[in-house]
């Protein structure tokens, strides 16, 4: 069973969200080279999408397995004692990771880590011997926390996500697409799955190719009330629609071929605010695609990203902005944290090797898309505070960006439909409105009926 994995975490920001710094993606990469050498896995790569750090891995293990997602946590333990050598920005995010760098053993920090490769080896034994502290493969545990990694092997935590896609065996040709997103919240993919999966206009394949002929099957997530559906298309487009619509709540989690079963798509859905039992910003998630003979073409999985659709996301995680389609030399937001970015990492997976990656945003064809993203990121920021470009209070609420009303509640009044009747009631319900804020503003001042006596 051939599983692709992509595993991020926001391990610390440079320069404040908008980077991850060399020196992380080259601590994440000489783990993954000792990774590959003890066998833990097939083969893997470093990537980065603005502050979020991604391991794309092909293993055996099959999704949710523990020694690969154990193994991914002390990557970005490590990688987070890289940002606490250097001063880099945590972010709210980072506390779950960061709890974790207190237990992480020393690191070099800069220059210096380096020349610590060779020392650092004997980590992985040649003789296959396994001493105290060591998972199978040779990969050393760094004594995991039962809240890091959940029995079922689950990563929880603020700033973690992932991806998973079981291939099962390889087709002789076996084109996949890893998609990285940054300051973008989960329901990020339900636009482009739906018009790769489901629509005609876009996949001319779902008309012309007999394989596609019976459609997809999208696997819909409900991240309020934590449950699940199974639709079908075409016969269930509308009611599909319907849900992933509204992707603040409904994401989709994977969608599979109806006439094959094969998993065509895999979505990261964690959702940082539930995750984490608090408010925790946006999630930037990831995706797995695969492509060609009898799914979608490469060049039908990225058409929808050439129109900058509306993503919720952007500065603090509180506003609606335009997703840029970029090359990976481009995937720094930095105006208001933005526009969201996302990019795409393409590779012949050929045996278990990565061949690639190909920076598929790279390309001019997306030229127009990223100036309409510009211009939609002017219309956006013209309103300031004012909705649609800040997010509705109840989706701010699984932001970092207090909600009014729970710093306001005690000033509020009831108003009844007597109070709007007469000119005589507006002037009664006002005073009342300011005599309540007097209070507020002076707590334990006497009222007048307190002063002049009954």
């Amino acid at each position: 069973m051939r599983t692709l994995s992509i595993i991020k975490a926001d391990t610390g920001g440079w320069v404040g969200h908008s980077s991850v710094h060399p020196d992380q993606e080259a601590a994440a990469g000489r783990e993954l080279r000792r990774a590959i050498e003890s066998g833990l896995v097939d083969d893997a790569h470093v990537a980065s999408c603005g502050d979020d750090l991604a391991l794309i891995m092909s293993h055996r293990h099959g999704a949710d397995a523990q020694v690969v997602h154990s193994f991914a946590w002390d990557v970005f333990r490590r990688t987070s004692a890289v940002a606490d050598e250097l001063g880099l920005h945590g972010g709210t995010r980072d506390d779950v990771v960061g709890a974790g760098r207190k237990r992480a053993g020393p690191h070099p920090a800069g220059a210096d880590r380096a020349a610590t490769d060779g020392a650092e080896s004997d980590r992985v034994q040649s003789d296959g011997a396994e001493p105290d502290g060591v998972r199978s493969h040779g990969v050393e545990s760094h004594d995991v926390e039962p809240d890091d990694v959940t029995p079922d092997g689950e990563l929880r935590g603020p700033g973690l996500g992932y991806a998973e896609l079981e291939i099962g065996e390889e087709r002789p040709s076996e084109p996949v697409l890893c998609f990285l997103t940054d300051q973008a919240q989960p329901g990020a993919w339900n636009y482009p799955l739906f018009r790769t999966f489901a629509d005609p206009f876009t996949s001319s394949g779902l008309v012309v190719d007999p394989a596609m002929r019976e459609g997809f099957v999208f696997e819909v997530y409900d991240l309020q009330e934590n449950t699940a559906v199974e639709l079908a298309c075409p016969a269930e487009t509308y009611d599909l629609l319907l849900y992933v619509g509204a992707p603040s709540r409904y994401v989709i989690h994977c969608v599979r071929s109806a006439a094959t079963g094969v998993v065509a798509a895999a979505t990261s859905t964690q959702r940082l605010s539930l995750i984490a039992g608090r408010s925790a910003g946006q999630d930037d998630p990831v995706m797995i695609v695969r492509a060609e003979s009898g799914l979608p073409s490469v060049g039908e999985v990225l058409e929808p990203f050439a129109f900058p659709y509306s993503v919720a996301g952007g500065l603090r995680g509180a506003h609606r902005a335009p997703l840029m389609p970029v090359g990976l030399d481009d995937a720094h937001p930095t105006r208001s944290d933005g526009p969201p970015r996302v990019v795409c990492l393409g590779f012949q997976l050929t045996d278990g090797e990565l061949i690639g990656p190909r920076d598929m945003f790279a390309d001019p064809s997306f030229d127009r898309a990223r100036s309409r993203a510009v211009e939609v990121m002017d219309h956006y920021r013209h309103h300031g505070p004012f909705e649609p470009h800040r997010l509705a209070p109840d989706p701010l609420r699984g932001t970092t960006t207090p909600v009014p009303d729970e710093r306001l509640a005690s000033r509020w009044v009831p108003l009844t439909a007597a109070d709007v009747r007469t000119p005589e009631a507006l002037r009664k319900a006002r005073q009342a409105r300011e005599q309540a804020a007097q209070d507020h503003r002076a707590p334990g001042r006497p009222t007048e009926k307190e002063v002049s006596g009954p």
